[in-house]
């Protein structure tokens, strides 16, 4: 794949990268500082962020994590967890998933195949938000498309961190 441009998406204290040439797909009505979700759009591939403020000490991120794979079980009866690896982002503690869903999948069409979806979730006790970068892609296009999926994971910021 030819090496293209990227650009910088900054908002509300998170950021991330994405392709020029991908549209950004934004719905006025989510966003705002507490909760917002945000979509930018390629060929057959589509990365977004999405985050919403949630009292912490209700929820921990690992039950907030559970909550959102359980959500996703009863949408797609085939949903499949194929890894999941703790890690950080700017200091915040964080789970990088991989996950697979059968048929419809939003923008990346109408399709009855298996659509691979990556998340990076994360728990901002500075903004009180869960924040979740993710990447939904087809298979046969993941190698494709590794070394955008590379930096789109590790350009994500949020710069409500401590310290």
């Amino acid at each position: 794949m030819k090496e293209e441009p990227f650009e910088s998406l900054c908002m509300y204290g998170l950021s991330f990268e994405y392709p020029r040439s991908w549209r950004l797909i934004i719905e006025s009505k989510q966003v705002s500082f507490d909760e917002g979700k945000i979509n930018t759009l390629g060929t057959d591939i589509l990365a977004g962020l999405l985050w919403e403020k949630v009292d912490k000490v209700e929820i921990s991120l690992k039950d907030y994590d559970e909550m959102v794979l359980t959500n996703l079980q009863k949408k797609d009866k085939k949903f499949k967890l194929i890894n999941k690896e703790t890690t950080e982002v700017c200091g915040h503690q964080a789970f990088l998933e991989i996950m697979e869903t059968r048929g419809r999948s939003g923008f990346i069409g109408l399709r009855k195949g298996i659509i691979e979806h990556v998340h990076l979730l994360f728990f901002c006790d500075v903004s009180q938000r869960f924040v979740t970068l993710y990447v939904t892609v087809l298979p046969k296009l993941k190698r494709e498309y590794a070394g955008v999926i590379d930096r789109i994971f590790s350009s994500v910021k949020c710069y409500h961190h401590v310290g």
